[in-house]
C-alpha cells in the first residue's frame, strides 16, 4: 500500500505516530483480518535507544490500543538480565518503570536529532527504507507457513530472512543503497 500524497507523511515522526497509532505497530489488524502491517518511509531511523525526560513513548501489545505515556526518568539502572530501566508516567495516570526494549515508538522532542544510532544513512535505517511512505502488508497465516518451513528446513524461514536482507544492505553499504533508492524516488 504507497502513500506517496498524505503530505503529512513526508514527515517521518508523522508517519510514524499515525501508523503507531491507528495500526498499533503493525498488529491492529492481526485478530480481524489476520494481517500484519509492517512500514517502510525514506527517511526511517530507528530510535538511538538514549531516552531524554520528555520524550513520548508508546508500548503495544496485540489487540490493545497503545499505552503512550512520557519519560520521567533515565538513570534507573538495570534488571538482572542487563535490560536497561526507564521511568515513565502513562497517560492513563500510572507511573512505572519499563524496560527500555518493551518499548515500541519514540516521538523525540520537537527540534532533537531525528534519533537514527549513527546518523540518516546507518544501514540499521535501510533495512525498513522505500522511496516513499508505505505499509506492508502481510498475511500472518503465510508468516507462519514459512517460519514452519524454515523449522522444518524446507525453507529459510523468517530470521533468515530478515538477516539476510540486513546483509545485503551491509554489503551494499549505506551510499549505494541510498542511491537505489533515490534512482526510484
Amino acid at each position: 500500500l504507497v502513500c506517496p500524497h498524505v503530505v503529512e507523511w513526508a514527515d517521518f515522526n508523522n508517519f510514524a505516530l499515525f501508523f503507531a497509532e491507528t495500526f498499533s505497530g503493525g498488529h491492529e489488524l492481526v485478530d480481524t483480518l489476520g494481517i500484519k502491517l509492517v512500514a517502510f518511509h525514506p527517511l526511517y531511523s530507528l530510535h538511538n535507544g538514549k531516552f531524554q525526560c520528555g520524550e513520548r513513548v508508546a508500548t503495544a501489545t496485540p489487540g490493545l490500543p497503545l499505552a503512550w505515556g512520557t519519560v520521567t526518568a533515565v538513570d534507573l539502572g538495570c534488571t538482572e538480565e542487563g535490560d536497561v530501566l526507564v521511568g515513565v508516567r502513562l497517560d492513563c495516570g500510572d507511573e512505572g518503570v519499563l524496560v527500555q526494549d518493551d518499548i515500541d515508538y519514540v516521538v523525540p522532542i520537537k527540534g532533537r536529532h531525528d534519533g537514527s544510532a549513527d546518523g540518516e544513512d546507518d544501514e540499521a535505517n535501510l533495512i525498513l527504507r522505500a522511496p516513499r511512505p508505505l505499509l506492508h502488508l502481510l498475511r500472518c497465516k503465510d508468516l507462519a507457513l514459512a517460519e514452519e518451513a524454515g523449522l522444518r528446513g524446507d525453507g529459510p524461514g523468517i530470521m533468515n530472512v530478515l538477516r539476510r536482507n540486513e546483509k545485503q544492505i551491509r554489503r551494499l553499504g549505506a551510499v549505494r543503497a541510498k542511491a537505489l533508492l533515490d534512482q526510484c524516488g
